[in-house]
């Protein structure tokens, strides 16, 4: 599920095999594709464009990144490096790019007029990332219980900072997600037991929010 930049209108996928897009301002359905040979597990708008989108496989053998052009209904480009499950994907907000973590261990980094990722950050188990809301800053968990911060202009020079999350997670403490707060200022971030929010430029404790289970309210 993934809305547009402005709001106003929002793509769903599920088990069906169906893509949906909404008018959120109407509250109607807008759009119905298919997708019946390998399914979407994962979907993204681009930029603010209701027409078109990144969409990863929902079927396990088939780990190709679609360019998906709603308004023609078919794939502008393919996206083949991943091999195994993809765990996300985030469009830069404005620039022609794409971040994509796996279960193959790397976060890739993808510019939609060229097949192949002009990036890769190797990890240690599944990776995910994400964009800052102003695209100059993006965070990957690389299967490790730390978060790496990344200048999106300068990303060949590697991280600029990190962070140990260790002493703020319990049980398992791998990031599941990573998203920014949308002043910048912030990191949500969840794991299998946990959610916590840490400060983005150091890494410290702000809260951490109940989740499901018998304790939580």
């Amino acid at each position: 599920m993934d809305f547009t930049y402005d709001g106003q209108h929002l793509v769903t996928s599920g088990e069906d095999n169906s893509v949906y897009v909404y008018s959120c301002e109407k509250a109607s359905r807008v759009r119905h594709l298919r997708c019946e040979k390998y399914g979407v597990a994962l979907i993204k708008f681009l930029h603010n464009d209701r027409d078109c989108a990144v969409a990863a496989s929902r079927c396990e053998t088939d780990h190709v990144l679609k360019y998906w052009d709603f308004h023609d209904n078919k794939y502008l480009r393919l996206f083949r490096s991943h091999t195994a499950k993809v765990s996300s994907v985030c469009p830069h907000p404005y620039e022609d790019m794409f971040l994509s973590g796996s279960e193959d261990k790397s976060v890739l980094l993808w510019d939609l007029r060229q097949d192949r990722p002009v990036a890769k950050i190797n990890g240690q188990g599944t990776t995910i990332a994400n964009f800052d809301q102003q695209g100059l800053v993006f965070a990957a968990s690389v299967g490790q219980p730390k978060i790496h911060l990344f200048d999106t202009r300068n990303y060949a020079k590697g991280e600029f900072t990190s962070f140990d999350l260790r002493t703020h997670l319990t049980g398992n403490p791998v990031a599941q997600t990573v998203q920014f707060s949308p002043c910048g200022k912030y990191l949500l971030v969840r794991t299998a037991s946990q959610l916590v929010l840490v400060d983005a430029f150091d890494g410290e404790l702000v809260c951490e929010f109940p989740v499901g289970g018998a304790d939580s309210r």
